[in-house]
């Protein structure tokens, strides 16, 4: 006699958000004898001439939103990566910035704050991602590291976290990290937000000068967009891959 079974296929839904879980569809298949038949891993939607998950962004149209969101800045921007390195000139300054497109934090903050009149809690700017620039003027054994934060609310501007004075060497200048690499021995400096408030202004002024004003800020944001839709679809190309005909018992 056959015995109905049910085979479970993993298969990612078209139009789903991105990230979205693997959708497990039963599909019921009669199997004869003793043994159950092989089942197969599909993943229709991730075909390279497919229509995977929401837009598809190519490696070369990710180049062209670099230079549109950063024409002021050389970008170094990598496949599998997550930061974004650029680099400008700001008088006799080199300026340097590194930016986490691909992992937002909850501001800091944000969890204490309660929403304006007519605001819903979800529509807060909660998110936000994080960088910092380095300014040194070059012979200079002294260096200018900001942190910040970018808010992924749109019409946000850049948050200052801390600013740090520090020594400038060759390892300060190859550190591509988005934290600046400072040891927990290194001096903190007081709490942003506790500076004199016209010190405050000064280091805003000096972000502006060095080309992080609000319109970094939204190429920032217009830039993670379609980073993460990009490293996501090279992950779905990925799966396919490595997974795509393979059986399990």
């Amino acid at each position: 006699m056959l015995a109905a079974a049910a085979r479970m296929a993993l298969v990612f839904e078209p139009g789903r958000p991105r990230r979205a879980p693997c959708a497990v569809q039963p599909v019921d298949e009669e199997i004869g004898g003793m043994a159950p038949r092989a089942s197969h891993l599909t993943f229709p939607c991730l075909e390279p001439q497919g229509s995977a998950e929401g837009e598809n962004v190519t490696k070369d149209e990710l180049a062209l939103d670099v230079q549109n969101a950063f024409p002021e800045f050389t970008a170094s921007l990598q496949t599998g990566k997550t930061t974004i390195k650029l680099t400008r000139k700001s008088g006799d300054m080199d300026v340097k910035v590194i930016v986490d497109l691909c992992t937002p934090d909850l501001l800091p903050g944000a969890e204490d704050e309660e929403p304006e009149e007519g605001q819903d809690e979800e529509d807060m700017a909660m998110m936000a991602l994080r960088g910092r620039m380095t300014a040194h003027v070059p012979g200079r054994d002294t260096a200018m590291t900001v942190l910040f934060h970018i808010p992924t609310a749109a019409e946000s501007g850049i948050e200052i976290a801390s600013a740090l004075a520090h020594s400038y060497d060759s390892e300060a200048a190859a550190n591509d990290e988005v934290s600046g690499g400072q040891g927990e021995d290194v001096y903190a400096p007081p709490n942003f937000d506790d500076l004199d408030f016209s010190l405050q202004a000064s280091f805003v002024k000096f972000m502006g000068d060095c080309g992080l004003g609000v319109e970094f800020a939204e190429g920032v944001r217009s830039l993670a967009d379609r980073k993460e839709q990009f490293e996501y679809l090279q992950w779905l190309s990925r799966a396919h891959a490595a997974l795509e005909g393979t059986t399990r018992a």
